[in-house]
């Protein structure tokens, strides 16, 4: 209850949004109960439509915002083959998920603690971005436009991805038609392509799917 008070008191904000992680995941063991109690369904949801989907199963994949690490485990564990990184700018965060992936005995994920400049010289077949587009591109949720920031880290995520890459997004959004358009339209900025809209739906929601070349 103090945590979801916190939530409340924070949320909406680039500098509460971070406390709320830090609090989070000041263990392991609290980290995993509170994803487990507000994420399992959707994460089992957005796990199945990858695999459903997936055509790197020997690939080189990133997690965007990886948060604990717990999506990022799930998906190296069920693509076994694949090399999979989790990217992260809560240090916090980060040391959780490399102890989750200990105790889940998972040999094909990393993590790295930073922004995009932390995978410089990197390559990905399929990058993911779960339930964080709205904290990288706040822009999605206004009309304000997007900041040269989320147009230099739009071009930067780009980058990372292999001439046939993709990247997948997923998202909770209060007014999904007009935040996906602003996201659609940041995105072919940065010189993406959107293939693939979709909505995931779990037992008591319904999320956004967007797919990028």
């Amino acid at each position: 209850e103090r945590f979801m008070d916190l939530v409340d008191a924070k949320v909406g904000t680039k500098s509460g949004q971070k406390e709320i992680y830090k609090t989070k995941n000041k263990n392991v063991d609290m980290s995993h109960l509170i994803t487990d109690h507000t994420c399992t369904e959707q994460y089992r949801a957005f796990l199945d439509w990858i695999l459903s989907r997936s055509n790197h199963q020997a690939g080189k994949i990133l997690d965007y915002g990886c948060d604990n690490g717990l999506l990022t485990c799930l998906i190296a564990k069920a693509l076994s083959k694949a090399e999979v990184v989790g990217l992260e700018i809560v240090h916090e965060a980060v040391l959780c998920a490399r102890e989750l992936a200990t105790r889940f005995k998972v040999g094909n994920v990393q993590y790295r603690h930073g922004a995009t400049q932390k995978l410089k010289g990197m390559s990905f077949d399929l990058a993911f971005m779960a339930w964080v587009s709205h904290e990288v591109f706040p822009s999605v949720l206004t009309n304000t436009g997007p900041s040269n920031f989320e147009l230099k880290e739009a071009k930067r995520i780009r980058e990372l991805l292999a001439p046939e890459g993709v990247l997948v997004t997923v998202n909770r959004f209060p007014h999904s038609e007009e935040s996906n358009e602003r996201l659609i339209n940041l995105m072919e900025t940065a010189g993406f392509a959107v293939s693939l809209t979709d909505t995931l739906f779990t037992k008591n929601e319904a999320f956004s799917i967007l797919v990028f070349e």
